[in-house]
């Protein structure tokens, strides 16, 4: 949490495709949006938190542009931090996870 103190914005412009980014997760749960490459999980993950953008993949115009967006728009950095936030530990906390979980168990274990 030190460390997201201490950011206005988060971005990890990765070149292969990841199936899920936790750290995107983890910036939006402590108010940081995110800026990533839309490719594997990463529009997916901003379009349910409304926690950041996304950009080409490997188009460092768009990447920059982004960032500098971010950067010089606070108003704009606020509401998607507080969206990531508010969506992430209500959408994705560990008790609602657990409950879903447990109606994937029930279901299966109740149709065998």
């Amino acid at each position: 949490m030190e460390f997201f103190s201490n950011v206005d914005v988060i971005s990890v412009p990765v070149r292969k495709y990841d199936g899920y980014g936790l750290y995107i997760l983890e910036a939006n749960s402590a108010g940081v949006p995110v800026v990533q490459p839309a490719t594997g999980a990463f529009p997916e993950i901003i379009e349910m938190t409304a926690g950041g953008v996304t950009y080409t993949p490997d188009n460092i115009d768009e990447l920059s542009k982004a960032l500098a967006g971010l950067l010089n728009n606070k108003a704009l950095r606020d509401k998607l931090g507080a969206n990531g936030r508010t969506r992430v530990r209500e959408e994705l906390s560990l008790d609602r996870m657990s409950k879903g979980l447990a109606g994937v168990y029930d279901k299966t274990f109740i149709s065998k």
